[in-house]
């Protein structure tokens, strides 16, 4: 089985902000907008899979390393006292300096 291309693993998937653009100007797909430039971190910040239909065959795509596992994704726990009191755990891996 061949592995998904994901926004996590590009090394031109930037972000900026509360969003998420792509470095070499390319577009992302909405199923409400067509073409948009940027996308929301609320995917990013829950860990949701960041994979999408134009970066499959993209002639910029450049894997950064190893896919990220599904269980070191995001930085919200689910469920969690400290996330509905809309506070954001950071693990120590992603953000030491916090």
């Amino acid at each position: 089985m061949v592995e998904k291309r994901s926004l996590y693993q590009c090394f031109h998937a930037k972000v900026k902000g509360d969003y998420i653009y792509c470095a070499k100007g390319h577009h992302f797909v909405s199923s409400r907008k067509v073409g948009i430039r940027t996308l929301s971190i609320d995917r990013l910040v829950r860990g949701a899979p960041l994979v999408f239909s134009m970066c499959q065959g993209c002639i910029d795509y450049e894997p950064m390393g190893e896919p990220i596992l599904a269980e070191e994704r995001g930085w919200t726990r689910q469920g969690t006292r400290e996330t509905k009191a809309g506070k954001c755990l950071f693990p120590s891996r992603v953000a030491p300096w916090l």
